[in-house]
């Protein structure tokens, strides 16, 4: 499996888990993904947009509903917490980092999303795969050791060998 394979593979799960969540609740989350080639580099564009889950409902309830007054608010801090969030990283300063790049001018909120989002699937394999060594040393805690285990033995790991010796 190509680099290309991969990253689709990795986008189409993850959108799967964000139509699976947001299931859930009144709105679905319709995904556009493209890839075209420009020369030698490749360019992902990712649109995202929130539609009602039945739009013929929306509409037939915005015309009953067009004498009352729209509902209050009663959402708590435990209701918010527990909504699901596509990125967990703060979008800000995925940007900043990015921005850090002395040859980047500009990054388009598509590139700074889909880096975050990149950037938290790589966390969570080398975490899983750290895990994995941690738990068959019938151990609880995650350990520098398991960390650099991880990275000697999965081949999309070792562009890491060495990085974590300091």
């Amino acid at each position: 499996m190509d680099d290309d394979e991969l990253l689709n593979s990795l986008l189409e799960n993850e959108l799967d888990s964000v139509k699976e969540a947001s299931s859930k609740s009144s709105v679905e989350m319709e995904v556009d993904l493209r890839t075209d080639k420009l020369g030698n580099s490749e360019r992902i564009d990712l649109n995202v947009s929130n539609l009602e889950a039945d739009p013929s409902k929306d509409v037939e309830e915005s015309e009953s509903n067009a004498d009352k007054k729209p509902p209050e608010k009663t959402s708590s801090k435990k209701e918010e917490s527990t909504r699901y969030r596509p990125l967990h990283l703060p979008l800000a300063r995925v940007k900043q980092i990015i921005k850090m790049d002395p040859d980047v001018h500009m990054a388009g909120s598509e590139a700074v999303f889909l880096i975050a989002k990149a950037t938290e699937l790589f966390i969570e394999l080398l975490s899983k795969d750290a895990y994995a060594f941690t738990s068959s040393a019938k151990k609880k805690t995650i350990q520098k050791k398991d960390v650099d285990s991880a990275i000697t033995n999965a081949d999309a790991l070792v562009f890491l060998d060495g990085a974590l010796d300091f």
